[in-house]
């Protein structure tokens, strides 16, 4: 009875018209659960994106708790555990020190900064309403009452709902427990990944992943150089040129720093302002300080420091921030360029390297 039907059940087969839906029914539905786990993904990854971004920072996080147990291990003696233990507990009382003896005096500074920008904004406004062209300008824009009205109605609409304040304490924690667990065992995480693709290409993804590692270690030591280098710099020069509230604006100039490109601009604004209140000849003084400074650092500082991570145009890693800025906000500024160097090394090795078989370019960690 079995033989009848295979046999009924092929002659159906060799008779169905070529073009028929019963010959080409199996090759549709693959395509279209191919192309239904594809959008699947992609609709996974952006409702995602943010997770992923803070995973990115957690791994980033981790590199560098990583690279300063290693740094104690290696003075030390101690195991890697012990070294990673150390690390975390100085930092954590590094952290609540600076607290306790820094926060009154920093407080001061803020309060007395959020009293001086509505004044500095005041007198630029009279100084550019002495000239035609300026109180056109200024007739365009709204004043600071309104401005301050309409964020002040933002912000407590955010702060009761809590959702600002939650949101910003959920990263820092997800960064900061998922960097312990990453930093603990990296190689338990490193072989998980690399065990979930064919054997043939697990050594190719181990490389990879090293690679990556290298890169974002030395960009990790550039960019703490460059941000305590502008921060003493910064405090130093507004101090010698008068600028009110030299220390907190000094702090503000290497924290943005974090961000190249974008953080030191935006770091650069408030002294500005504040100067040009004062007169607009400290003003300039302050603009080709902060020029001069800004040059030195991003085309002597840091290329010197990271010069054996992959040396990413400048034009590119613009493009990139301002990219994820756009697709997913202030955490793409945040970790744009971070991601574009580890895309550019990726790209480098996977197609460059192993898919052209270009071997003449370097790649980090050679």
């Amino acid at each position: 009875m079995a033989e009848g039907d295979q046999k009924a059940k092929a002659e159906r087969q060799a008779t169905a018209p070529a073009g028929s839906w019963a010959s080409d029914f199996p090759r549709v539905a693959t395509v279209v659960v191919i192309v239904a786990v594809f959008v699947a993904l992609m609709a996974l990854l952006w409702y995602s994106v943010h997770v992923l971004l803070l995973v990115f920072g957690g791994i980033l996080f981790a590199i560098f708790l990583r690279s300063l147990a290693d740094g104690v291990s290696y003075l030390t003696g101690i195991g890697p555990t012990a070294a990673l233990t150390a690390v975390i507990l100085g930092l954590l009382a590094l952290f609540v020190a600076a607290g306790i003896f820094l926060t009154p005096y920093i407080a001061s500074q803020v309060d007395e900064l959020q009293q001086l920008i509505p004044e500095a904004i005041e007198q630029v406004r009279q100084r550019m309403s002495q000239y035609q062209w300026g109180q056109s300008l200024l007739d365009r824009i709204p004043s600071w009452d309104d401005v301050a009205g309409a964020s002040m109605g933002v912000w407590l609409g955010a702060f009761s709902a809590l959702g600002w304040v939650t949101s910003v304490l959920t990263g820092v924690a997800v960064v900061f427990f998922l960097s312990i667990y990453l930093a603990s065992d990296p190689k338990l995480y490193v072989n998980g990944v690399v065990h979930l693709v064919p054997m043939s290409y697990r050594p190719q993804l181990r490389e990879l992943m090293q690679r990556l590692g290298h890169t974002l270690r030395w960009w990790l030591i550039g960019q703490g150089a460059s941000m305590a280098f502008l921060a003493i710099v910064a405090t130093t020069g507004l101090y010698l040129l008068g600028v009110p509230l030299a220390p907190v604006l000094g702090l503000l100039s290497g924290i943005l720093a974090f961000m190249p490109t974008f953080g030191p601009i935006l770091g650069s604004l408030l002294p500005i302002l504040l100067a040009f209140a004062i007169s607009p000849t400290l003003a300039l003084y302050v603009i080709v300080f902060y020029l001069v400074m800004e040059n030195f650092e991003s085309y002597l500082l840091t290329p010197m420091i990271q010069q054996r991570v992959v040396q990413l145009p400048k034009a590119l890693a613009i493009t990139f921030q301002i990219m994820l800025l756009i697709l997913v906000g202030p955490l793409g500024l945040l970790f744009g360029h971070p991601l574009a160097a580890v895309t550019m090394v990726t790209v480098q090795q996977l197609y460059v390297r192993d898919t052209l078989g270009d071997r003449s370019s370097d790649i980090p960690g050679d």
